[in-house]
Order: structure tokens, then C-alpha cells, then sequence
């Protein structure tokens, strides 16, 4: 005879454990593990590759702030040649 919780239609655990479970939730667990291992090996590269990167963009900044002060100072003797050239020109 069916008990009452059968004829119930009400649900019904097995207290017994598979090996299947088991082999999935350590095949879950292991790939968990790994992807959070790959990201961290991910992150940790990007971090580098943000420091490198913040040190060329510094290196750059000087080399621009040089060349600018070099351009200042090609202007700043090219209108005095200017200059001299127009009052060479007047004073004839």
C-alpha cells in the first residue's frame, strides 16, 4: 500500500548521495576555482600594464614640456631677427 505523503503527490528527498552529485558539485567547485585564479592572473597584468603605462605617459610629458620650450625660444630669437632685419631695412 502507498503511504500518505505517495498518495499526497507531495515531494519526496532521498537522503542518499550520488556519486554523480558529488563528482558534479567538485567539477563546479574546481572550475570556479580556476576562473578565479585566471582572473586574478588577468587583473594583476592589467594593474602592471597600468603602472608601465603611467611612466611612458609621464616620460612623454617631460619630452613635449622640452620641445615646447624649444619651440618658446626658436620664436622668441626668430622675431628678434625679425626685428633686426626690419630696422636694417629702414635705417637704408
Amino acid at each position: 500500500m502507498a503511504s500518505d505523503s505517495e498518495r499526497a503527490g507531495g515531494w519526496r528527498f532521498d537522503k542518499r548521495i550520488n556519486l554523480g552529485d558529488v563528482l558534479t558539485t567538485l567539477a563546479l567547485v574546481g572550475t570556479l576555482a580556476g576562473f578565479m585564479l585566471t582572473l586574478d592572473r588577468r587583473l594583476t597584468v592589467l594593474e602592471e600594464k597600468q603602472v608601465q603605462q603611467a611612466l611612458i605617459d609621464r616620460q612623454q610629458d617631460e619630452r613635449l614640456s622640452e620641445v615646447r620650450g624649444t619651440l618658446k625660444d626658436i620664436d622668441a630669437k626668430l622675431a628678434q631677427m625679425l626685428e633686426r632685419l626690419y630696422q636694417q631695412g629702414r635705417a637704408k
